[in-house]
């Protein structure tokens, strides 16, 4: 099978593409034909090692995990003996989280993994670009947005593979939803949802006035200070990609003796049952997948470049078949 590898930490340069054996799946576990995937910032962090720390579980002088990649989408190429409820030819998708190895032709993986049904009118390129984005912002929103309508909520990088299930999540209940991102997404975002537009390169963060319940930076480019003052005094400022500093502040922030504005970070679980809960609402039309790119697996190198820049549009999805 092709696949994309690297070998050691670098820049673009060091992924390329090779030729792997097939994997062969165990009693429980469940062969995957992958269609598409995505190259997402957690894949060019990986292959940098950055922060450094993603050593202490990655490989500190090398990679243990050749093949990158955590979302795929695709059809069920075959099926260990026990198991049961999905058969050869099934459209699925799903995650292979931290394990990775969905940037080739093929993924085994158990079958009470991160795996489900692929909605009938989604494409094979829209469902390989649901977990990553969805369930983060699912994870991060969810305990604040579910059950509290009429929410007034920030989007930073409203136009990214996090940001536009953030802001179709927050218009599904019921939020008021301001975005932040480039000038040219803004009838993107104001078409999934986002009521209120900001250019960041022309301003920044929305001006201080009406204050935020929320603010979720999903792409890293702000911080609790900055965002501090367009905060109420019981909002949460939301870390997607928070460091050490943010982590820090999370816990200063929950003190007993602190007030005002929360900071929370979470550890994203890519699991079963969000991504049924997904599933469901992408089926109705409530949610859609937003794919920005499609290239071919030869064109990896590409990808990567895009995904590094922070600029890329919703999903960056490769087709691991077409060339």
């Amino acid at each position: 099978m092709r696949a994309a590898v690297f070998y050691h930490y670098g820049d673009e340069n060091c992924v390329t593409v090779t030729t792997l054996k097939k994997p062969k799946p165990s009693a429980n576990d469940v062969l995957v034909k992958v269609m598409a995937t995505t190259v997402t910032s957690g894949d060019w962090r990986m292959r940098r090692a950055d922060p450094w720390a993603v050593r202490l579980f990655a490989g500190l002088f090398k990679p243990r995990q050749p093949v990158l990649g955590t979302e795929f989408s695709g059809v069920v190429e075959a099926v260990g003996a026990d198991v049961t409820g999905l058969h050869v030819g099934d459209r699925i998708f799903g995650s292979k989280g931290m394990k990775m190895g969905a940037h080739a032709q093929y993924v085994s993986l158990t079958a009470d993994g991160c795996l489900v049904e692929l909605p009938d009118n989604l494409t094979y390129e829209q469902g390989a670009g649901v977990i990553f984005g969805g369930a983060t912002a699912l994870t991060f929103l969810r305990p604040y947005l579910e059950s509290r309508p009429a929410q007034r909520l920030l989007v930073i990088g409203g136009s990214g593979a996090v940001g536009t299930y953030a802001v179709q999540l927050g218009r599904m209940w019921g939020a008021h939803v301001t975005a932040v991102c480039s000038a040219r997404n803004h009838d993107l975002v104001r078409s999934l949802g986002a009521e209120q537009v900001v250019d960041y390169e022309k301003q920044p963060l929305p001006d201080p006035g009406n204050p935020f319940d929320i603010v979720i930076d999903t792409v890293g480019k702000s911080s609790f200070s900055k965002c501090r003052e367009l905060l109420a005094d019981s909002g949460v400022y939301l870390s997607v990609s928070g460091g050490l500093r943010e982590w820090g502040q999370m816990l200063l922030s929950h003190c007993p003796l602190s007030s005002g504005p929360r900071v929370v970070c979470r550890i994203v679980d890519e699991n079963a049952n969000d991504a049924k809960w997904l599933a469901d609402y992408l089926e109705r039309g409530d949610l859609t997948p937003v794919v920005g790119q499609t290239l071919a697996l030869e064109e990896i190198q590409k990808a990567h470049v895009i995904a590094e820049s922070g600029h890329k549009v919703g999903n960056l999805v490769v087709n691991l078949w077409e060339t």
